[in-house]
């Protein structure tokens, strides 16, 4: 297998903003990965990613419910092996020292550009 013929890595989304979902599934296409599946609250995260067990996933920390981006992704990596790019307005160090205790390929401050995404896959995908 050639490496254009490589199999694209999954993407899951979990923002709760709607228009963010949107350009973040844009950009991610047009980069050639495959965005199989969004989400809004970490319960509703946890729940899909056990299920799609995406190779990658786009985590926002503010999410809507009781879970938090950071909450969510502790309880997908007890059960799944999967990467974690968090995308958040949360520079503090509450968020990046809470962030620490997970295995996570990057952490992004939004706003975030086509070409820091490209860069923050290619750190996974190589």
């Amino acid at each position: 297998m050639d490496s254009k013929e490589k199999k694209s890595l999954s993407v899951f989304i979990v923002e709760d903003d709607a228009f963010q979902i949107f350009i973040l599934e844009k950009l991610i296409r047009n980069l050639g990965y495959d965005v199989i599946g969004k989400s809004s609250s970490g319960e509703e995260a946890v729940q899909l990613a056990l299920r799609l067990k995406p190779d990658i996933i786009f985590m926002d920390i503010s999410l809507e419910g009781e879970m938090d981006g950071i909450d969510a992704s502790i309880a997908i990596q007890e059960k799944i092996s999967t990467k974690i790019i968090y995308i958040t307005g949360n520079s503090d160090d509450y968020h990046r020292k809470r962030a620490e205790k997970t295995d996570y390929s990057d952490y992004l401050i939004k706003p975030v550009t086509k070409a820091i995404i490209e860069l923050s896959l290619k750190k996974i995908d190589s």
